[in-house]
């Protein structure tokens, strides 16, 4: 089976993008959230931009450059490497818990406020983080 493969400015591309996507749909679910209860809740979006530089300082940006790294790595002698190389598997299941966490966090009886604030962190933490992405496929 021959696998889909791409040079590495194409998956620094692909991976920033996808953070920056899954950050947006995150920012703009909980701006919808605080805009539809009031619009004074948007101050709740406060704690969750302090959060997203902490999140983005101490987590994700570590594990960009992981990532990026990685790929600078992989097969350092062929110009293209594997369309799914931009993380490692351990990263596939920790997406997969965050998918499952965000999808329980929201479904239990909690309300939005309390939410909103929670995925905007992770949505702008996604958004700071996919930058080093960028920067590497220049």
């Amino acid at each position: 089976m021959k696998t889909q493969s791409v040079n590495r400015k194409t998956l620094y591309i692909i991976a920033g993008t996808l953070w920056a996507i899954i950050g947006m749909i995150l920012l703009c679910l909980s701006v919808y959230w605080l805009i539809s209860i009031s619009k004074l809740s948007l101050l709740v979006m406060i704690p969750g931009v302090i959060g997203a530089v902490v999140v983005h300082h101490f987590m994700l940006s570590k594990v960009a450059e992981e990532n990026i790294d990685r790929i600078i790595n992989l097969s350092p002698e062929k110009e293209q490497i594997c369309l799914f190389a931009f993380q490692n598997v351990r990263g596939y299941f920790v997406v997969l818990i965050m998918v499952v966490l965000g999808y329980t966090l929201r479904h239990l009886p909690i309300p939005r406020l309390y939410i909103a604030p929670v995925y905007s962190t992770m949505g702008l933490a996604l958004i700071f983080s996919s930058l080093r992405y960028f920067r590497h496929a220049r």
